[in-house]
């Protein structure tokens, strides 16, 4: 048996959060203050002085979209090399050892999850980290790898919802109790209701705002959702008492969805069927059901994972 392959991975820390970068792409590593900075601000930091005169520095930190954060030091630069062999850099907060990770340990995200900017979900202690997809960070490599972007099917709102995972039998989870606010699930579609396992959180808002982050699962990486996203309410991170792991209803993609209230089973008549009172978040919803005072949602989890 041939043992495994391992890659040599670069941290690096921006807005107190660490993710990786592939040692392989980078040239070397500069102090921050080697850049004739741009006056015109954005993504372009400024231009790498020295052996490399020229070479642009863009900030990681706008690349993510995260915004400016006060700085007490001048940073780090990472300079990589793009396929046609130009340099150019990364600026972060701060630098760390590279070390080896075995290609066990890494696991790809579905493309149209990681997007553009993180191709893996590297399993080390004590947390696992996404690895950044150096080779699309560039904003010219960027527009060019860039998915295109199309609409799921929607139901239509007079029409009970129909396929194969639909079942009057639900799962009902509560996002607010005090409001009334509850998301259900076909019992078809849950897999296994868990403990929490260690979550990769996006660092910034990402290509769905639903999305969250990645766990290990079954030796893949799994994407989490937000339920709370679809009633406009901002879940905190690591105070999930359960994991739901559910299956998507149109690909068979599986998803990972924090519990943070109660949960339990419901007959439901879909003739109480209504509007969905949510349009700006919509595209993620599949039907909504009338129950007492409040709402209950049902998911379209194929369109949460975008």
């Amino acid at each position: 048996m041939s043992p495994p392959r391992h890659r040599r991975l670069l941290p690096v820390t921006i807005h107190n959060q660490c993710l990786l970068i592939d040692a392989s792409q980078v040239v070397t590593v500069e102090q921050g203050d080697r850049v004739q900075r741009n006056p015109s601000g954005g993504s372009l930091h400024g231009w790498l002085l020295g052996s490399l005169d020229g070479a642009t520095v863009f900030a990681l930190a706008s690349i993510l979209e995260l915004g400016a954060a006060p700085r007490t030091d001048s940073g780090s630069i990472v300079v990589l090399s793009r396929s046609n062999g130009e340099m150019w850099g990364l600026m972060v907060d701060q630098v760390g050892s590279s070390f080896e990770a075995s290609s066990d340990a890494i696991h790809p995200l579905d493309g149209a999850m990681g997007a553009a900017t993180f191709s893996a979900l590297v399993d080390i202690a004590p947390d696992p980290l996404l690895l950044l997809a150096s080779e699309h960070l560039h904003p010219d490599d960027a527009r060019a790898a860039l998915p295109v972007e199309t609409q799921p099917p929607q139901p239509h709102p007079d029409r009970p919802i129909a396929d194969q995972t639909t079942s009057p039998r639900m799962l009902w989870i509560s996002i607010d109790a005090e409001r009334h606010l509850h998301v259900g699930l076909s019992l078809k579609q849950v897999v296994e209701i868990r403990e929490p396992l260690p979550v990769a959180t996006l660092p910034g808002p990402g290509t769905n705002s639903a999305l969250t982050g990645f766990v290990v699962y079954d030796g893949q990486a799994l994407p989490t959702a937000s339920l709370g996203q679809l009633y406009g309410i901002v879940e905190p991170n690591g105070t999930a008492s359960r994991l739901l792991i559910a299956r998507c209803t149109r690909t068979a993609r599986r998803v990972g969805l924090p519990i943070f209230g109660e949960t339990r089973l419901v007959e439901l008549p879909i003739t109480h069927r209504v509007e969905i009172p949510q349009p700006e978040v919509a595209v993620w919803i599949r039907g909504c059901f009338q129950i007492d005072d409040g709402a209950l949602l049902v998911p379209d989890l194929d369109a949460m994972l975008g």
